[in-house]
């Protein structure tokens, strides 16, 4: 078995209204379909994060990674991670968006290997270490609104079955508190929350405050204070926070993740298979999490794809907490880009169990969508 042909391509939804986070405001989804052929006539399917520039990122594996893997043996997974790492990632290359494409193509691996096996990947990675994980509302969820409008918002996903709800903070500290006690009174003690400042915080003392202020309400984790490369604000907020502090959807590779581990930055690690390094580096992200006592609750921006690859992992590492979901009723990634959507349970997430990541792309839906150049977020 050979690879006869890599494929990347662009999709984007334009979005209407006026949703924001402290990344800015929303205007489109993206992401980046991969597809891995072979002579025999099978296919993987990935997904490598949009990483705001989608129509780059499609460019950049089409361009760079397709050369290296055409005729190449596509099981031999982790001998093609390590050759695209050492190519296109690690020296002399585009760095972070390199190792986001490393990941698309990973997943299609993967899904490639599940399917000449006829095996789930669950199985590939283990078999489950649980039947099914809880998941947690996140995705463009829970932005910034006045403080009525959000509550009003968490209540409909607590009565939709979801006992844990993320929001979007990042506007300072009284104005982050203020959000969060005013969903937390409004729901009760039932419903988990967490706080995501999306790296909005440049002060260590700012966010030692804040960490005091949300202890008080009882969340689950406070979610990347700071940017990814300021870990010296990390070790100050780790020293002083009474919260679990949660961070990785803008680390990657085990590398990247290596100071936040073994220097007791974060309690919950969260890579995003889509751009941290994809199925091969996960796992060894999960295990290495795992040694030092911390929990793995992947970043998981759905498309159906990266949240189907997610959740085969979540249900396969001894460490997993809780998944990320976003109710797809406002995510046509999720719902109309899958012929057989992900949809939640009472709550609860299961991974697809056909062969492979066990989805069916819609190409219909990919062909009315195409790539549009720019951040999905301004």
């Amino acid at each position: 078995m050979r690879i006869r042909d890599v494929v990347a391509k662009a999709i984007s939804v334009p979005i209407e209204g006026e949703g924001r986070a402290g990344f800015g405001r929303f205007v489109k989804r993206d992401a980046v379909l991969v597809k891995v052929e072979t002579g025999d006539g099978l296919v993987g399917i990935g997904e490598a994060h949009h990483s705001k520039s989608p129509t780059v990122i499609e460019k950049l594996i089409n361009a760079n990674l397709r050369p290296i893997l055409l005729g190449k043996d596509p099981l031999q997974i982790e001998g093609l991670w390590q050759l695209l790492y050492s190519q296109v990632a690690s020296t002399h290359g585009p760095g972070a968006a390199g190792v986001t494409a490393i990941s698309g193509v990973d997943i299609a691996l993967w899904d490639l290997l599940g399917k000449a096996l006829g095996q789930p990947l669950y199985i590939l990675l283990g078999g489950k270490c649980r039947e099914r994980i809880r998941a947690y509302v996140g995705g463009l969820t829970l932005g910034w609104k006045r403080s009525e409008e959000l509550v009003e918002e968490a209540n409909r996903y607590a009565k939709a079955g979801f006992t844990a709800l993320k929001l979007r903070i990042g506007r300072g500290v009284e104005e982050d508190a203020e959000a969060v006690r005013a969903v937390r009174e409004g729901l009760g003690d039932g419903v988990d929350l967490m706080a995501d400042a999306n790296t909005r915080y440049a002060s260590a003392k700012e966010a030692i405050k804040l960490a005091e202020r949300l202890a008080e309400l009882d969340i689950l984790w406070l979610e990347e204070p700071f940017p990814p490369d300021r870990l010296a604000l990390y070790r100050a907020l780790a020293g002083h926070a009474r919260v679990p502090i949660a961070a990785g959807e803008n680390h990657f590779t085990r590398f990247g993740f290596q100071p936040l581990i073994q220097w007791g930055l974060i309690d919950i690690a969260q890579p995003d298979v889509t751009k941290s390094g994809g199925i091969t580096e996960l796992r060894k992200i999960a295990a290495m999490a795992d040694a030092w006592g911390i929990s793995f609750a992947p970043h998981i921006y759905p498309s159906g794809i990266g949240m189907a690859a997610a959740l085969h992992l979540l249900i396969s590492v001894p460490n997993a907490l809780i998944a990320e979901y976003e109710p797809s009723e406002g995510n046509p990634l999720l719902a109309a880009l899958l012929k057989n959507p992900i949809r939640a349970v009472d709550g609860f997430l299961e991974p697809p169990e056909g062969p492979g990541l066990g989805i069916e792309i819609d190409e219909g839906f990919v062909e009315d969508h195409p790539g549009i150049d720019g951040p999905a977020y301004i």
